[in-house]
């Protein structure tokens, strides 16, 4: 009884550690350094489900299946030109899965441990393309099976490689990764790079250890990166999620009367005032390096705000026909407008109709986009300065512009950036 109860106090790392060192005498193999899937070790893709193409039918070189064992990665801001990972289709289900089958050298058979996927591809992960969950299945007859299931992984989204070990070393002439979601997208999966590993038997007791140890490491990283995404889904289920009606908030009269709709003012550009004059009665709120004028109405919600992709201030505002308004502003480093287009096309690249202006923001070019998805209407003002591309996104009730834009103006109005 008191050792079951000193293990429960124990680190999580330490116990994963003492039960590896109570079973080292019984490991045979682990997972070596080459990786035979690779292209240039000799492995190859043997059948896939499907390619993205264009919509004349083209092939997209860079989104080829045959980019997952190329040796190129996607990291931070660089992408290879000609290889931004694997692009399927259609998207996956659990009915209508996606699939790759991968080879090696002469298509021979080899006792593996280990598989490593690196979701990362040219799309940001916020959009949910990357690859979620996955069965590793193996085969030692053909490539059409049939097929027996090693493990079945769930792929953080994050960029990061994520290593998945066998419960036991497998014999495999094919191995098949058969995949059932992604993060979110209704359009397509993508993935990045695959790499597949063969069992070895270490040559002393030693080597066992540091690479188990190695490997307990890697699973600890795994499991803190899975709680850091299931944080980031439910922020980012907030965000996209009706928010909840404030109690005596202001809402739709229900009179049936629309205002005529307006354009918002550009940003920070009231004629002969500054930002704080011609913007109405508020709080002024600066955040990192620009300042907003905060209407009566208007709150902030700093918990749906997510730093490490840009979104660094949320506004919950007035409910319209029940559905409160949006205001958020997302900002990265950028050299021009085209760059911070690039940054933000994953907002509206999946929406039907999308109508696009070019303005003037803060002294320079701004491009402002328009559209609908579902019964939410968004607004996107686009404009780079002093090197940082900022986006300023406003949502709203589809059946209420008129009368939300009026109030998402001030908003647009007193946005600045220091000089």
């Amino acid at each position: 009884m008191t050792s079951n109860r000193l293990l429960l106090t124990l680190p999580f790392a330490l116990v994963l550690m003492l039960t590896v060192a109570s079973t080292l005498w019984a490991v045979t193999t682990v997972a070596g350094s080459i990786n035979i899937a690779a292209a240039e070790n000799g492995g190859f893709i043997k059948a896939f489900s499907s390619e993205a193409h264009n919509a004349d039918g083209s092939e997209m070189p860079q989104w080829k299946v045959t980019n997952l064992i190329d040796g190129k990665h996607v990291v931070g801001s660089f992408v290879p030109e000609d290889s931004y990972g694997w692009a399927s289709a259609t998207p996956p289900s659990e009915t209508d899965p996606q699939w790759i089958v991968f080879a090696f050298k002469g298509e021979r058979t080899h006792l593996i441990g280990r598989v490593v996927i690196d979701p990362v591809t040219d799309s940001p992960s916020i959009i949910g393309r990357w690859v979620r969950d996955v069965e590793i299945q193996v085969s030692n007859t053909t490539a059409n099976g049939p097929y027996k299931t090693v493990r079945k992984v769930l792929v953080v989204n994050k960029p990061i490689q994520q290593a998945f070990d066998f419960p036991a070393p497998v014999e495999a002439r094919y191995v098949r990764l058969v995949i059932t979601s992604n993060h979110g997208s209704d359009l397509r999966v993508e993935m990045g790079e695959v790499e597949i590993y063969e069992a070895i038997v270490p040559d002393s007791i030693l080597d066992q250890m540091i690479i188990s140890l190695t490997n307990i490491l890697e699973d600890l990283k795994k499991y803190r990166d899975g709680q850091l995404y299931r944080r980031e889904r439910e922020t980012l289920q907030q965000v996209t999620a009706p928010p909840s009606v404030p109690t005596g908030s202001a809402s739709s009269s229900g009179s049936g009367e629309t205002e005529p709709e307006t354009t918002p003012e550009q940003p920070g550009s009231a004629t002969g005032t500054s930002a704080e004059e011609s913007a109405p009665a508020g709080t002024v709120l600066s955040v990192n390096n620009f300042k907003i004028v905060v209407p009566e109405g208007w709150e902030r919600a700093p918990q749906l705000e997510n730093p490490d992709e840009g979104l660094v201030l949320v506004l919950v505002g007035p409910a319209i026909n029940q559905t409160p308004l949006v205001f958020t502003v997302a900002q990265r480093p950028a050299s021009d407008l085209e760059a911070t287009t690039k940054l933000y096309r994953h907002l509206w690249e999946e929406a039907k109709q999308v109508s696009q202006t070019e303005g003037q923001a803060l002294g320079g070019p701004a491009r402002i986009l328009k559209f609908d998805r579902g019964n939410i209407s968004e607004q996107l003002w686009l404009l780079c300065k002093n090197g940082t591309g900022y986006c300023l996104r406003a949502a709203m009730p589809q059946d209420a512009k008129s009368q939300a834009t009026g109030l998402m103006n001030p908003l647009f109005a007193s946005f600045d950036v220091a000089k």
